[in-house]
């Protein structure tokens, strides 16, 4: 997530693909970070809602019909692995985000983004 300020307006958003580790910039295109002004910065928000990639797996699989012996067929993965994923107990592995992203025409950048901000936002809430 990014907090981010806009003529004194302060707002949080999910970064889109692509702009990890971009600068912000003006209207004309040039970086406004530098001279004087806010730029983006990452800010930790504990009182966002945490969602596990095994809930938005399930909310998939529920809209398809399958079940999780059936997906993890699909997926060319083991039951149990997925299982666990669906159960919470385990990370979303990068080679299960890309099976996803092929099996559903998706893209496997997301599944990665959401394990990694819902990591992100156990690690600020353990750290109080």
């Amino acid at each position: 997530m990014v907090r981010w300020t806009d003529n004194g307006q302060e707002g949080t958003s999910i970064m889109e693909p692509g702009e990890i580790g971009t600068e912000p910039t003006d209207d004309d295109g040039t970086e406004s970070a530098g001279r004087g002004e806010k730029a983006a910065t990452t800010q930790a928000v504990p009182s966002a809602r945490l969602t596990h990639p095994g809930q938005v797996v399930a909310e998939g699989m529920t809209a398809r019909g399958l079940n999780a012996s059936t997906l993890a067929t699909e997926l060319g993965c083991p039951t149990a692995e997925l299982e666990g994923v669906l159960a919470e107990e385990r990370r979303l592995t990068p080679d299960l985000a890309v099976a996803l992203a092929r099996a559903w025409d998706g893209d496997a950048e997301f599944w990665l983004r959401l394990q990694a901000e819902y990591d992100w936002l156990i690690a600020e809430r353990a750290r109080g």
